[in-house]
């Protein structure tokens, strides 16, 4: 896997340089790291051996108003907490190859005059839990913020002339539908929406998405959460996992997601609004998981 990291920014420019510029190019780069166990290059071993600690407010912790299951989690010893840090480190240093990597693709797109009209998507499939929740590194599969949000830059010099941020939602499913606009091809029947209006400046309003559904099965593999559904709104997260417990989180005002508000009667609205979507959207469940 690490090698990955190594050989494909070889082989990126490479495949770059000879394309046709008169022809569409399509070219997917995807490095092993930082996954685990993120191991760096030799070269950049131990450049960030003074990275500071990362203590968010969810750092290896829970409340009381938290799941049971959640609950159950023990807290993060010595050891554990000493692993997190040491595999943060490392993801950070095995980063160092990919930026280089990027630095090259770039580059070859410059050189070969195909910078100005080609659409540069900077993604990850996943985040990632540093300890939060109690949960140890490299989980990802919670619905937790740690986990679903990802990194996601783009650069297309016909519409992004200036660095800009947009609060919308945007998923991995509004990758195809984007680039088949972009190429001027149809799409049936594909999910997701087309982010192309949002990249435009002073874009005004956009119909979009008011939340999206988050869905995870315990048994594969087997998972310290248990099975669930939920939805993730732009202030907002329920989750609702196998057994009944539910989760509800005012994001605006607790972004570590540490005060279940399922019992507080000042966000009733709020809970039977986003469980009936959850319960519309969860169709079908995960195996096992009968929401009610």
């Amino acid at each position: 896997p690490a090698s990955s990291t190594n050989v494909l920014p070889g082989l990126a420019p490479r495949f770059i340089r000879p394309a046709p510029t008169s022809k569409p190019m399509f070219l997917y780069f995807a490095p092993y790291a930082p996954h685990l166990p993120a191991t760096p290059e030799y070269r950049y071993a131990g450049r960030f051996r003074n990275l500071p600690p990362f203590r968010p407010a969810d750092f290896n912790k829970v409340t009381a108003s938290q799941p049971a299951w959640l609950k159950a989690m023990r807290p993060l010893r010595a050891r554990g907490i000493k692993f997190v840090a040491k595999f943060r480190r490392k993801q950070y240093e095995s980063l160092i190859s990919v930026d280089t990597a990027v630095k090259n693709i770039v580059a070859a797109l410059g050189a070969t005059g195909r910078l100005h009209d080609t659409m540069i998507v900077y993604a990850s499939d996943n985040g990632i839990e540093w300890g939060q929740h109690r949960f140890p590194a490299a989980i990802k599969r919670t619905p937790y913020d740690e986990s679903i949000r990802s990194p996601l830059v783009i650069r297309y010099d016909p519409l992004t002339p200036r660095p800009t941020v947009d609060h919308h939602r945007v998923l991995n499913t509004d990758w195809a539908p984007s680039w088949a606009t972009l190429a001027h091809v149809a799409h049936p029947n594909t999910e997701g929406l087309d982010f192309l209006p949002l990249l435009r400046p002073a874009h005004g309003h956009v119909p979009w998405r008011k939340g999206f559904l988050l869905e995870s099965w315990d048994g594969s593999p087997p998972t310290p959460d248990p099975t669930y559904c939920g939805i993730r709104s732009q202030r907002f997260l329920y989750t609702e996992y196998r057994g009944g417990a539910q989760e509800l989180y005012d994001l605006a005002r607790d972004p570590g997601e540490l005060h279940n508000l399922v019992d507080d009667p000042a966000y009733r609205r709020q809970l039977h609004h986003l469980h009936a979507v959850m319960l519309h959207d969860c169709r079908p469940p995960p195996p096992g998981f009968h929401p009610h």
